[in-house]
């Protein structure tokens, strides 16, 4: 333990050191116990941490105070005794700090808010994924803070602050995996720090060079947090300043190369520039830009065209920026492709570019697509599309395009060449049969109580006794005497062959 634990009636909680240092509770939950901790397990109920935490309790029993006691020592103290408490508590802790500003009605010093900020990332030099979610909330308070500076006009000290967060973002916060979960604080500094710009008076240089070192740091970052960036600039930008962030984006980009570069830097800043060029109502610059960059601007000059409604410039630049596609944006540009044909009136070509998206990413929204293209024969188009299909993950959509279609002979078909295996299949023909056809739907309930009593734990009995349940209302519901006798005869089965097994008879007492 590092930490004194904090108890109350129904809770323990306090620190646990092990590889890290670990936030642990301990709670009841209707009459049981649970464990929450910052660690990565989560395969069991408890984690080493949490039993640790009640080992200590139950042996320090005597030493450890509850909350409520403290409140009666507490009221014995004097005023400066407890104002003492409080500020050694804020000085180890930032929220505490914070919250106490907030209680004194005071405004906000800039100095508290770069102790604050120096505070909380010298904690420690390495943040994981199972410690960044108190660092987000506390980042969060910190720029909600920062916002009083705009509150009261000084922009000046505002920019300071939210700089101050996301520059410690940046440069601290050094793990991929927790960048997720910093993505809303980081995206909401860096905007707020665009808008306090836009209200700091600058002159022209001053501007050009601050928003390249913004871009350059962008473009330098060695994970997620290049595009927030660059977003935060694009969208809060006043109209007065695009164009100096424009001859910044694109001095870096001269230097930045692609032999000295990656590419995916090049694609990010040649997409940024080519945007403020299409904000300032740039055409012809923009237009220039992208085809100068061809290889890292396509799908922005496609996307550009799309929206011009010049289509056949969209079809050309999709159809040459296949040549450097990979993937998923191979079947982006078809669709895109579709998209021009569709509206320069070429259904069947249309129908044909989304066949071939379709078939590389099997997207359900590109069926769609395809079906509401209007063209006649729809039913024999509809078997080219179903007929690419597969294996078992491409069955899935399979399954749910005849359910969208409602296509009954298509599920039960279907159906005849599943296994207790293809669950994700079963239940959704399951739910699609249910009404038109009850009898077929309770083959697939029942093949999906097969498969969950493959799990031969508790769980999985719950969950097959729940399918055969479902499938005994269905019977009795639609009046289908004979596969109802049918249903019974299967139940009856698995009970004399799992007699030994008491969870699973205990589970189908009821059926």
């Amino acid at each position: 333990m590092r930490d004194a634990l904090l108890v109350s009636p129904s809770r323990i909680e306090g620190h646990v050191q092990g590889n890290r240092l670990y936030k642990t509770k301990v709670m009841v939950e209707e009459g049981e116990l649970a464990c929450e901790c910052s660690c990565p397990f989560d395969w069991e109920l408890f984690c080493k941490h949490g039993v640790a935490l009640l080992l200590y309790w139950l042996y320090k029993k005597k030493d450890v105070p509850k909350l409520e006691n403290l409140k009666g020592e507490l009221l014995k103290k004097s005023k400066n005794e407890l104002a003492d408490l409080v500020l050694t508590a804020a000085r180890k802790d930032a929220r505490v700090y914070g919250k106490l500003n907030k209680t004194a009605n005071k405004p906000v010093s800039f100095e508290a808010f770069r102790r604050q900020v120096s505070q909380l990332f010298s904690r420690r030099d390495f943040w994981d994924w199972d410690e960044v979610d108190d660092l987000a909330e506390e980042l969060g308070e910190l720029v909600d803070e920062g916002k009083q500076y705009l509150e009261k006009n000084d922009a000046a000290s505002a920019l300071s602050c939210f700089e101050a967060v996301a520059y410690g973002i940046i440069d601290k916060v050094n793990d991929t995996h927790t960048e997720g979960q910093l993505e809303e604080v980081f995206s909401n500094a860096a905007g707020q720090m665009v808008v306090a710009f836009n209200k700091t008076p600058h002159a022209p240089d001053q501007s050009r060079t601050k928003l390249e070192k913004w871009i350059k740091t962008a473009v330098d970052c060695e994970y997620g947090f290049e595009g927030e960036l660059l977003d935060a600039i694009l969208e809060n930008l006043d109209s007065e300043r695009l164009g100096l962030a424009e001859e910044a984006a694109k001095k870096i980009l001269e230097e930045k190369t692609p032999e000295k570069e990656r590419p995916f830097r090049c694609r990010q800043l040649v997409g940024f520039v080519l945007d403020l060029q299409i904000r300032q109502g740039k055409e012809k610059e923009a237009i220039q830009t992208g085809q100068a960059h061809f290889e890292y601007a396509y799908e922005r000059l496609v996307d550009y065209y799309l929206r011009k409604k010049k289509y056949d410039q969209a079809i050309q630049t999709a159809e040459n920026g296949l040549c450097f596609a990979k993937g998923f944006e191979v079947s982006d540009l078809k669709a895109k492709i579709a998209e021009a044909q569709k509206a320069t009136g070429k259904p069947m070509a249309a129908f044909n570019s989304l066949l071939e998206a379709f078939i590389r990413d099997w997207d359900l929204a590109k069926y769609e697509q395809m079906k509401s293209l209007g063209l006649a024969g729809w039913a024999e188009k509809r078997k080219i599309v179903l007929g690419r299909i597969q294996n078992a993950g491409e069955r899935t959509v399979l399954a749910q395009a005849l359910a969208m279609d409602g296509d009954i002979a298509g599920l039960e078909k279907l159906l005849s060449k599943l296994t207790k295996d293809d669950d994700e299949e079963l239940r959704i023909i399951e739910k699609a049969l249910r009404r038109k056809a009850p009898a077929n739907s309770v083959k697939a309930l029942r093949l999906l109580a097969l498969h969950s009593l493959r799990w031969t734990d508790r769980n999985g009995y719950r969950m097959a006794a729940g399918y055969l349940k479902q499938a005994k209302t269905l019977l009795i519901k639609n009046g289908l005497g004979k596969e109802l006798s049918d249903l019974k005869q299967f139940i009856a089965r698995i009970k004399v062959m799992n007699r030994k097994k008491p969870a699973l008879q205990d589970e189908f007492k009821e059926l």
